[in-house]
């Protein structure tokens, strides 16, 4: 593709910094091994529009990224600070873990008895 609009494909191997390998379409991505190179332009086209479009979201999204480690960091400061203390709503936590057993003990006998009822008619 690249040797059609007239200059020379260069890609790096990591071999040497000035170097560059011939390598074909599908030695880079196996996904295109099946293809003609007709078939790859497009393919190639598209790979090349998603790599644009994600390099120029980059620095809005680096952006952002710190932004939310910076609110994370803030947020486990202050989470750092109540490690050991007892838990504000913890007598009514009881209260209500408490209760929550009574209705489950309830909903338990209600199911019994409606199957020993039903049994006998």
């Amino acid at each position: 593709m690249a040797e059609r609009q007239g200059f020379e494909p260069w890609i790096p191997c990591g071999i040497h910094a000035f170097q560059a390998c011939a390598f074909s379409h599908s030695a880079i991505s196996p996904r295109y091994a099946g293809l003609s190179e007709s078939n790859t332009i497009g393919a190639t086209q598209g790979a090349v529009a998603r790599l644009e479009h994600a390099l120029t979201n980059f620095d809005g999204e680096q952006e952002n990224y710190r932004r939310r480690l910076f609110d994370a960091e803030r947020r486990l400061a202050s989470y750092r600070a109540r490690v050991g203390e007892a838990f504000a709503f913890g007598a009514e936590l009881d209260l209500k873990r408490a209760e929550l057993a009574e209705i489950e003990v309830d909903l338990a006998n209600d199911g019994n008895s409606a199957d020993t009822s039903r049994a006998g008619e």
